[in-house]
């Protein structure tokens, strides 16, 4: 019995009674001695679905039986239940990998943990199928076809898993040493996820070495993208959007692969450098248009709502009409995939539209397609949460925005993401601190969130610390300082050229004029007028967008002007009409600020009831200093 214990600590798990007994040299006539030793709780023997199995009774003795065992020993148990399990048939692809290792077989041990591997990846356990690919890897008893499949299997695997990054290293350790044309195929999947991930760097100097090799390349400044851009955009109104739908295996592979290619840098770069993504986006759209292939034309013309929601209001025909030609496409196409992409960018189109209640619903509907009917799309589903908690921000539903980080930020974490958690802590979770009445940890997480980014340009993850920290300045009510810190970065921000996308334009018009005004306060009077002069600007700028949902940001800042300049009557007309465009936009906590502010003017009985109506509202959705917020966004000059 003290073979069969030691064989069952070895084991570690539940084991059919015929194993066993044959891993112990023993007959299953011993039973009744079995049974004596499980009176005395060493082991526990119970009937299964699959027969009789033996275990030991509990954790703590199999752990003192097994650190007993020589070296020597641990081997001989290893080989034993390996040969009972192979001999059984009983055994699951894991269990015989450990013991061939544990009994120094590596040769078995390697093709069962890769055997294991294909197992969990079809139960999409796609983590664990990672892990046991690299454990087969490691062992290195195969030829180097076979272990280039591993790896490319074991890619595969991390790329459902979410895990882009380790991903993006196993298809560049299977490119080497293959054919030119698999080997570029797996560096271009290398590149795509190391992009998609957040590492800009490797990830650029990748898909620059697959471009060249097909002929293309990236523009040399991204003015010249922007040149581009207008030009695909001219040959696209030209032939319009229609396509004759051709099966794949029509289509050359290396036409195939151009179109894949410039998905791979559209999508990659789209959230960090939207100039290059949009060049690629309509370059990789018009082949996909002309090469018919359905799922290719229906993920491009899904990503083109973005290409033409950019300009927002004053492109609404043109995205309405690629709108109602990725839905056509994705229907065309069948795949869930296709509906997830299309889905997806609708609500991002929305998004940049300023229509924040569609977008939140689509971006819901399209996380939900991704992780119910498809698999790795880890960035997909990263795209969705990222416009889901950006609607919900300007919103203002900060008790939602608060209950959706934790998780999304420790799963960015866990799978390594710097694209995604770099936006969480860059764009979302300073709102959250400021909500807390923790402007210095805001400011903070922000700046240490962005050292996690250590790539050459300005990208949206520069603009979104910009306003995090101005915002910061602001609520804390030193104005001075969010114009300083705006002004050193601002002509950094106008030449990376994201002020081209109208949305970025809007907002940066805002904080700008915002910082402006407050910097006024506590400036010469020369310098006063200078600034207010800057806050006007952006307001009539603002308004020039003729966006629905940015015409009460303009209208809140002139109030803030009107009441720094002690006129009442226009201020009070200017902020009914700000509370109104605001709830017309569904922008909750703005109409609020209006209110409050409205109310501070009105006074008396109404206007005491306006603002602790707004206050209340605030402090429900988690804000604990509501006249901080009143002042960040409508700063007036301090009582004298």
């Amino acid at each position: 019995t003290q073979q069969l214990l030691e064989g069952l600590g070895v084991m570690g798990r539940p084991t059919p009674l015929r194993v066993a007994t044959q891993a112990a040299a023993l007959d299953e006539e011993t039973l009744p001695r079995i049974r004596r030793i499980e009176n005395a709780r060493l082991v526990r023997l119970r009937e299964t679905g699959r027969g009789e199995e033996l275990e030991i009774y509990h954790d703590r003795l199999r752990q003192a039986v097994v650190e007993s065992l020589p070296e020597d020993a641990l081997i001989e148990h290893h080989r034993r239940l390996f040969a009972a399990l192979s001999a059984s048939g009983s055994g699951d692809a894991e269990a015989l990998a450990v013991h061939a290792e544990g009994g120094g077989d590596r040769a078995n041990a390697a093709h069962y943990y890769a055997l294991a591997g294909s197992e969990a990846a079809r139960a999409l356990a796609f983590g664990t199928a990672a892990d046991l690919y690299a454990r087969a890897l490691a062992l290195g008893e195969r030829d180097a076809g076979e272990a280039r499949r591993l790896r490319i299997e074991m890619g595969r695997a991390l790329v459902n898993a979410g895990r882009g990054a380790e991903a993006a290293q196993a298809f560049l350790e299977a490119a080497r040493g293959s054919d030119s044309a698999e080997s570029l195929e797996l560096r271009r999947r290398a590149a795509q996820h190391l992009l998609m991930s957040g590492q800009l760097d490797e990830g650029m100097e990748t898909i620059r070495t697959v471009l060249s090799a097909q002929g293309l390349a990236m523009p040399a400044t991204p003015r010249r993208a922007v040149l581009s851009i207008l030009l695909n955009r001219l040959r696209l109104r030209l032939r319009g959007l229609g396509y004759k739908e051709r099966p794949e295996g029509d289509i050359p592979t290396s036409e195939l692969r151009l179109i894949d290619t410039c998905w791979a840098v559209s999508g990659g770069l789209f959230l960090s450098n939207t100039i290059y993504a949009l060049d690629f986006q309509g370059r990789g759209l018009l082949r996909a248009l002309k090469a018919g292939e359905s799922l290719r034309v229906a993920r491009a013309l899904a990503f083109e709502q973005l290409n033409a929601a950019a300009n927002g209001s004053h492109s609404r025909k043109r995205t309405r009409e690629v709108r109602t030609a990725a839905a056509a496409a994705a229907k065309r196409a069948n795949r869930p995939l296709a509906t997830g992409l299309a889905t997806l960018y609708s609500g991002c189109a929305y998004a940049l539209n300023g229509e924040w209640r569609q977008a939140l619903e689509l971006s819901d509907r399209a996380a939900r397609i991704f992780r119910e009917e498809c698999t790795g799309v880890a960035f997909e589903i990263d795209n969705a949460q990222i416009f889901s908690l950006f609607a919900l921000s300007w919103i203002g539903d900060f008790r939602r925005l608060a209950k959706r980080l934790p998780p999304i930020r420790r799963d960015a974490e866990e799978r390594g993401d710097i694209f995604m958690a770099t936006y969480v802590e860059c764009e979302i979770a300073p709102r959250l601190l400021l909500a807390e009445n923790r402007p210095s940890e805001a400011e903070e997480t922000a700046l240490a969130g962005i050292r996690r980014w250590p790539f050459p340009g300005y990208h949206r993850q520069h603009q979104y610390v910009l306003r995090a920290r101005v915002d910061g300045c602001l609520y804390q009510g030193d104005g001075a300082r969010a114009w300083e810190i705006l002004d050193d970065e601002y002509e950094e921000l106008r030449a990376s050229l994201l002020l081209r996308t109208q949305m970025t334009r809007i907002t940066a018009g805002d904080y700008r004029g915002r910082s402006a005004l407050a910097a006024s306060f506590t400036a010469t009077a020369a310098e006063a007028a200078k600034l207010r002069g800057i806050a006007a600007t952006e307001a009539r700028n603002i308004h020039r967008e003729k966006a629905p949902w940015a015409e009460p940001l303009a209208h809140l800042l002139e109030a803030s002007l009107a009441i720094s300049s002690d006129d009442a009557s226009a201020a009070t007309s200017l902020l009914a009409a700000a509370e109104a465009g605001f709830e017309a936009a569904e922008m909750r906590l703005h109409a609020a600020v209006a209110r409050h502010r409205r109310g501070g003017l009105l006074g008396g009985d109404g206007g005491e009831r306006l603002t602790s109506d707004a206050e209340e509202w605030m402090r429900d959705e988690g804000l604990r200093e509501p006249v901080r917020w009143v002042d960040m966004l409508s700063p007036v000059a301090p009582e004298p």
